[in-house]
């Protein structure tokens, strides 16, 4: 009869589980660093999406309730971006009018003004002229309106609101 052997487990001495334990270790922290560096990347393929849902909400006829829907999703979406990429004007924008187009002008306001720490330009204070308008502080409207106009003479949104501000104060 042919007795088989039992196998036995291999003992690891304590250095060799420190060897393997700083494998892994060193395998995690290369994962981390090479997984930072694509924050941005993720971060632009979520502006993208929602710059198609902002989109999407402005030329469809979906119920209010869904727009409502599709609204929440989407900012909540930016939040996440904004969380990989902080520094980035579009996203901030792109939750601005996130906020606007549910109603919420303090909150879009507010992504605005940090949108126009990072940089300045005539698509951002024309923005900031339409939260003042819905908030009705016309003389901010007015000024931020020249401020885009000042960076972009001919910029039509900007013209457009400057006719309507210019009708709402009876004006024309």
């Amino acid at each position: 009869m042919i007795q088989l052997k039992r196998h036995q487990p291999t003992k690891r001495t304590l250095p060799a589980l420190g060897v393997r334990l700083f494998q892994l270790l060193v395998f995690a922290g290369v994962f981390w660093a090479v997984a930072w560096q694509f924050r941005p990347l993720r971060a632009s393929v979520l502006e993208k999406e929602c710059a198609v849902l902002l989109a999407l909400y402005l030329k469809s006829d979906l119920s209010p309730k869904d727009k409502d829907r599709l609204l929440r999703y989407t900012a909540g979406r930016l939040q996440r971006a904004l969380a990989l990429n902080p520094r980035n004007q579009n996203l901030r924008l792109l939750l601005g009018s996130a906020y606007l187009f549910q109603g919420d002008y303090w909150r879009a306001l507010g992504q605005y003004k940090e949108a126009e720490q990072l940089r300045k330009d005539s698509r951002l204070y024309t923005n900031l002229a339409v939260c003042y308008m819905y908030l009705r502080d016309y003389g901010e409207a007015e000024r931020h309106l020249e401020l885009a106009l000042a960076f972009h003479s001919g910029f039509p949104d900007a013209l457009k609101y400057k006719e309507e501000l210019q009708r709402i104060r009876g004006r024309n």
